[in-house]
């Protein structure tokens, strides 16, 4: 099933337990955020997820398929996606739940303790991988073997 703009907003809208038309406007405001940037020749990124780049295609020869002829294509702007690997994983795996909770995308905050729910897309293995956040060394306080 493809979501449809509507049904997209009223996820949303559910999900952040926020008004219909308040996800509306947001939404049109992001997307007229993206385009003027793509129009202005600025990359977006959003982490986790996806980003556009705007790149410049050359002039080119080319081949009419029914008639055969050479044509000139001529210089151009276009826009590459690219999706990310995290955003990936996840669709790879077809995880959207783990103990009653939702999957999502998003990074614990900074500081935060706990564990950091990883999807691998290991084709043996579709289960959900958890993993212990990076434990930050104390400066000073290295354990040294002393003879």
């Amino acid at each position: 099933m493809t979501l449809n703009q509507q049904y997209l907003h009223d996820r949303i809208s559910h999900d952040a337990n926020v008004a219909v038309e308040v996800v509306k406007r947001v939404m049109q405001s992001y997307q007229d955020v993206v385009a003027r940037s793509l129009a202005n020749g600025e990359g977006v990124m959003q982490t986790n997820f996806m980003s556009f780049t705007v790149i410049e295609r050359d002039e080119r020869c080319a081949r009419n398929p029914q008639t055969g002829e050479t044509v000139m294509v001529p210089a151009q702007r276009a826009v590459k996606v690219a999706i990310s690997d995290r955003l990936l994983e996840l669709v790879r795996s077809g995880i959207t739940e783990v103990d009653g909770h939702k999957v999502t995308l998003r990074k614990l905050p900074k500081g935060a303790k706990g564990i950091v729910p990883v999807v691998t897309a290991d084709p043996n293995a579709h289960k959900l991988r958890v993993r212990a956040p990076k434990s930050r060394a104390k400066r000073g306080r290295t354990t040294r073997k002393t003879a």
